[in-house]
């Protein structure tokens, strides 16, 4: 693999000075500039982690370096709605929701927001496992209205969840691997590889991952070829859907960047696989500033269609009550899931869109019902898994990120 070395000069933080390493070389699929510097987060020895504080009372370095391995966690059009108070005092770290952050159109329960933060709490947790810390999670907020979209007459931050660390038992340093596959896991949107396949075993053992972790949250693997066919005429219908709603065209509008944006949080159209010019056109037509041609949405919907299609399988986590708890449980399930698959060589791309509109989570309900031959409760997470048909786009770039800094609240 092609290596990078840093040309720019970054003015860092106190936690980011300690916890990136510019020195080393940059892996070709993390652009320059300072959108992307989390995803140079170094890895640290547990040697090293323990220089920085002790197993009584971790630092606030300590639950900064967590936190960083969180948000390179998933997040729903990377709006990224975390952010954290750290308590050495309490071995702690709290964990805020943004409301402005959770998407007003496509998100109006806060669903996926949640489920984000889910994403982000396995990150940390498996870093934690790492550096011989167990975690108690505990749930600070279980009234649905306070994870919604912000609304100016309420509260924008919600106190959602506390993390707390103690000593745990100290793990192989082989498990290092884990910090990798962390800063290495992306999200692609490509057409994948037919030829491949998923063996029986790995379905099996992604099953039980989640059956043995998570409580009242069930994973389904779809690999037959009629269900799939379903399954991406399902998503194709539902991209429509949201293309041609206008509340939900003007969101992804504001998400969906240019290729050369410098925000730190949003989707570029490279994560669609756009180019420049028509990821620029995109940008601009979905905020309704120039018009797309029909078919030009039709071929976007038509894409969504293809990436479900040519999946070597469809993941689908379902829970049996939807409340805040087995949300937050759904994301943790679905980022385990992808670190898994992500050491064994296979990319993941969720797909929310079939989940938030009513009719798509309709249809993926009775299917599965006929699939599992049991209700096992509401489609949450749907991802497909696969590897790229084009060995390029393997090297598409990660999303950018905040910088830790930026997102730490003092309590």
């Amino acid at each position: 693999m092609k290596i990078h070395t840093t040309t720019m000069h970054y003015v860092l933080g106190k936690y980011s000075n300690k916890l990136l390493d510019l020195d080393a070389p940059r892996p070709p699929d993390v652009p320059e500039g300072e959108p992307y510097l989390p995803w140079r987060l170094k890895v640290m020895q547990q040697e090293e982690f323990w220089s920085y504080g002790g197993i009584h009372r971790l630092s606030d370095t300590q639950l900064a370096y967590l936190a960083y391995f969180n948000i390179l966690g998933p997040s729903t059009h990377n709006t990224v709605p975390q952010r954290f108070i750290l308590s050495s005092k309490t071995n702690s770290i709290t964990i805020v929701v943004d409301r402005k952050f959770i998407l007003s159109a496509s998100d109006k329960e806060g669903r996926q927001g949640t489920i984000s933060i889910g994403c982000g709490i396995a990150n940390m947790l498996t870093a934690a496992r790492f550096f011989g810390l167990s975690a108690s999670i505990k749930i600070l907020e279980t009234k649905v209205e306070f994870l919604k979209p912000y609304q100016p007459d309420q509260k924008r931050y919600t106190h959602f969840v506390r993390v707390s660390f103690s000593k745990g038992i100290l793990p192989s340093p082989k498990d290092i691997s884990f910090l990798y596959a962390m800063k290495e896991r992306k999200v692609i949107r490509a057409e994948w590889d037919e030829n491949i396949k998923l063996s029986d075993l790995m379905v099996l053992e992604m099953k039980r991952l989640i059956s043995k972790r998570y409580i009242g949250v069930h994973l389904s693997i779809i690999t037959d070829f009629q269900t799939k066919q379903l399954m991406a005429v399902f998503q194709e219908q539902s991209m429509g859907t949201v293309m041609n709603n206008n509340d939900f065209a003007l969101e992804l509008g504001k998400w969906l960047l240019p290729n050369n944006s410098k925000s730190t949080v949003g989707i570029r159209g490279s994560d669609f696989g756009l180019s420049y010019k028509s990821g620029v056109r995109f940008h601009k037509g979905l905020l309704r500033k120039q018009r797309l041609q029909p078919i030009e949405i039709q071929n976007f919907a038509k894409g969504e269609k293809d990436i479900v299609r040519s999946a070597s399988g469809i993941g689908v986590i379902s829970v049996e009550h939807d409340t805040p708890e087995l949300r937050v449980a759904a994301g943790e399930g679905f980022e385990d899931i992808a670190l898994y698959l992500h050491l064994r060589g296979y990319f993941t791309s969720i797909h929310a869109a079939t989940t938030e509109v009513d009719i798509g989570t309709a249809l993926i309900k009775a299917r599965l019902m006929v699939y599992n031959r049991k209700d096992e409760g509401r489609p949450t997470v749907v991802f497909v898994i696969g590897q790229p048909k084009i060995a390029q786009d393997k090297l598409r770039s990660h999303s950018s990120r905040p910088m830790i800094e930026d997102i730490i609240f003092r309590s």
